[in-house]
């Protein structure tokens, strides 16, 4: 039974790999890892997720494959620019009290997540939250220069008329504390709070990363949660090569 179990999860792990193209985002996440030194994988969940389920007939009883809503598991690849960590002197994640998570979304994301608060959500040009991260996705690979899409990425979160679509959400994350056994969890958008609870997500709050969060470093440095990169090491020894 044990070694069923074990093939059957293995099966379902490598679908679920294949489904999420997990894959390409590991692969973003070591590169982010390589180049600024962590990169990260954020779980979530997805309550509206269509799926196929299979649905018996009340009269006959007979079962038959039919699209409904059964929620997926939701993995993004993320940059370093998108985490605040409240300790900078600890190492890793599994050290940190509390963190914030602070990402561009739609407003139509916003909305379908969050329909009771979202509503109240405006726009809002977070040009200066990002700046850094902008100024890598307009770097030319050829020259290392800044080429002339210096200004997509800022134009492309804009409608028509020129008015932004997305919004800064930031959400919190703490740590269980005496006071909060179960942790703390809090979403804020455009000022508005869309969600609070006196309880992490997922039941990860026992855990010894208790955030639903995983970390891709390059090279753990003591004392320091953003050390340095192979890469950035290779600076020098290049120069004098050269």
């Amino acid at each position: 039974k044990d070694k069923m179990d074990a093939r059957t999860t293995g099966k379902v792990l490598d679908y679920i790999w294949r489904k999420l193209h997990l894959e390409a985002k590991y692969r973003e996440s070591v590169e982010w890892a390589e180049t600024c030194s962590r990169g990260y994988w954020w779980f979530s969940w997805d309550p509206e997720a269509m799926g196929r389920v299979e649905i018996p007939d009340p009269t006959t009883g007979q079962k038959s494959i039919q699209e409904g809503v059964v929620g997926e598991v939701v993995v993004e690849s993320g940059s370093p620019f998108e985490l605040l960590v409240g300790n900078p002197g600890a190492s890793s994640l599994a050290q940190q009290d509390e963190i914030i998570r602070a990402k561009d979304r739609t407003l139509d994301y916003i909305r379908g997540r969050y329909p009771e608060k979202g509503k109240y959500i405006s726009s809002e040009n977070s040009r200066d939250t990002f700046h850094y991260e902008q100024q890598i996705a307009s770097l030319n690979t050829n020259t290392g220069l800044f080429s002339g899409t210096a200004g997509f990425g800022a134009s492309s979160r804009k409608d028509l008329e020129g008015n932004p679509t997305t919004v800064t959400v930031k959400e919190y994350f703490r740590r269980p504390t005496y006071e909060m056994p179960k942790g703390k969890y809090c979403v804020v958008a455009g000022g508005v709070l869309l969600k609070e609870s006196d309880e992490l997500p997922f039941g990860f709050h026992d855990l010894d990363n208790p955030f639903p969060c995983v970390e891709f470093c390059d090279v753990t440095t003591s004392g320091q949660y953003w050390g340095t990169t192979v890469l950035e090491q290779l600076i020098e020894p290049q120069r004098e090569y050269n």
